[in-house]
């Protein structure tokens, strides 16, 4: 391959130079500009420019065998930075120290695709992955934004879940139920000193109540009518809710056994839920970006919808039989090969010759 000599990189060094040096002559009136005058915008994707504009763009800075580095392609590449990165560059050791950089990837790239890695099948599939991004923030991302979102659309959600955005007050309790009021009023010297574990150990051992037995007497998370929380009716005893509810901070056992329809219970307040009632504008941001990837999520949906319609992929069911993967290897470590993986053969080949070992690159 035929490298720039020495006096051509000091030509094309002496034009990056010259390319900083008017970088920083720029007024700041346009200065970190676009073509349409836009702040920091970055270039227009179809500039429309003059003969002299385009000789300008198309004029190289550093050529080598198989391409070059234009002006117009060191200026896509500031214009991709952010503008406090892009800053930098307006010093000419700054923009000497990028080109370079990019002559060592252009240099490479030209080697990788002599080589023949340009069509490896790894390359190939990563190239699709990231065309198929840069389609969708084309196609979608640019124009279906949170802020796209229609005002009515927020405010019908927000009154569709009203049950999410106010929340009711709920508490937390444990119990043990007795039918003996003297049995209950004995086990209540015990409750009282016993932390949450104990109590759970006394509910195993004691309680009546086969549905709470098992997990230590709690009754979960329920509100002021009783309704548990994820239920839609009324399953706990109201004299235990009114007791639990009394009770003031986490710990606290209700003062003596509350009488119930089936017995007696001892109550312990294990958790509190204040309530919570939130507006349609405190909530709004949140419901716009879970609008915005339900709309989002539809658009691409319909898109790729279309895109079968059109193209009427069928699927070749026999043939999926014939792929073969490539087993496990127990323990194997290492850089992964970039060589396509081969059909293991069925048999043992005949060879005797050892295996060469294929260094990685």
């Amino acid at each position: 391959m035929v490298r720039p000599g020495a006096e051509t990189l000091a030509r094309a060094l002496l034009v990056v130079v010259l390319v900083a040096s008017t970088l920083s002559a720029q007024s700041p009136a346009t200065r970190g500009t676009n073509r349409q005058g836009n702040p920091e915008a970055g270039p227009d994707p179809i500039p429309r420019v003059d003969a002299a504009e385009r000789e300008r763009l198309a004029r190289p800075v550093v050529g080598f065998e198989g391409g070059a580095i234009t002006v117009a392609d060191l200026e896509a590449i500031l214009a991709e930075m952010s503008p406090i990165v892009r800053r930098r560059y307006r010093k000419p050791e700054a923009l000497k120290a990028l080109l370079d950089r990019q002559v060592r990837v252009e240099l490479l790239a030209e080697e990788a695709e002599r080589s023949g890695f340009g069509k490896h099948p790894k390359l190939v599939h990563s190239v699709k992955q990231n065309s198929v991004q840069l389609l969708i923030r084309k196609e979608f991302d640019e124009r279906i934004t949170p802020e796209s979102v229609a005002a009515e659309d927020v405010a019908k959600y927000y009154e569709q879940h009203l049950a999410e955005f106010n929340r009711e007050a709920m508490v937390r309790a444990g119990h043990i139920a007795l039918e003996d009021p003297k049995r209950a009023r004995e086990l209540l010297k015990k409750v009282r000193s016993a932390d949450m574990r104990e109590f759970r150990k006394l509910a195993r051992e004691h309680s009546t109540d086969a549905q709470t037995k098992l997990r230590g007497g709690d009754l979960n998370y329920f509100n002021a009518a009783g309704v548990p929380q994820g239920a839609d009716k009324a399953s706990i005893d109201p004299a235990i809710v009114g007791a639990a509810f009394k009770l003031k901070k986490i710990g606290d056992i209700a003062p003596r056994p509350v009488r119930t329809a089936s017995g007696f219970s001892l109550v312990k307040l294990t958790g509190k839920r204040p309530g919570q009632k939130r507006t349609k504008e405190e909530v709004e941001a949140s419901i716009r970006l879970r609008l915005w990837r339900q709309q989002r999520q539809q658009a691409i949906e319909e898109f790729v919808s279309q895109l079968k319609k059109d193209n009427e992929p069928k699927l070749h069911t026999a043939s999926i039989e014939l792929i073969r993967l490539e087993p496990e290897t127990a323990g194997a470590r290492g850089p992964a090969s970039l060589s396509p993986a081969k059909p293991v053969p069925t048999h043992k080949p005949h060879s005797s010759a050892p295996a060469r070992s294929r260094a990685p690159y």
